[in-house]
């Protein structure tokens, strides 16, 4: 493991029984680059879980535009077919939609659009109900990717890039994505 860690091309010189010995060392390390590739079924349900978390946060931008049409009395706007909460509701139905799908696997049946319906804000919700209610499932999706990544990592494959915001065009690559504040930063 360490002749690897000082020169990384090695690790492609090695027979499959070595680098299967190395690699569980290297991920100990905290070398997570060298494991196998991650399963067909293990990128879709990282693809989901990031569909999930980016409408998340959609719906968290939604509800603060729409503010002034959500509440228990306010959300009842959305009866008024003129109404500018017919926008907002319909805006949160649609991300009910792609959130409940991702985490879900592709395909919503009805009692889970039921369950969606309770979990995710809605127009009746107080505003600060509703932004709580986001922010909760936002931190629950984080963790379980977090710990799907670390089981993946521990189970020997490669999770570099994985669970990571991809870098948008003129960030210098020495930037580290910053969940807390949702921003890169440079160290």
């Amino acid at each position: 493991a360490n002749a690897v860690i000082e020169n990384p091309t090695l690790f492609n010189q090695l027979p499959p029984t070595a680098k299967a010995k190395v690699i569980p060392e290297l991920n100990r390390r905290g070398f997570k680059q060298f494991g196998k590739p991650l399963s067909d079924t293990a990128i879709k349900q990282i693809n989901e879980s990031e569909v999930g978390l980016a409408s998340l946060k959609d719906l968290r931008q939604i509800l603060q535009e729409f503010e002034p049409y959500i509440g228990p009395i306010a959300g009842l706007s959305a009866l008024n077919p003129y109404s500018e909460a017919r926008k907002a509701e319909a805006r949160i139905d649609a991300v009910r939609q792609r959130v409940g799908k991702a985490l879900e696997g592709g395909v919503l049946r009805k009692e889970d659009e039921e369950k969606y319906k309770k979990i995710l804000a809605t127009l009746r919700d107080e505003p600060t109900t509703a932004i709580f209610k986001v922010d909760g499932l936002i931190k629950d999706i984080e963790r379980q990717m977090e710990l799907f990544l670390n089981s993946q990592s521990a189970a020997g494959r490669d999770v570099t890039g994985q669970g990571q915001p991809k870098r948008p065009p003129g960030v210098p690559a020495n930037a580290q994505f910053d969940p807390a504040t949702n921003q890169w930063v440079e160290p």
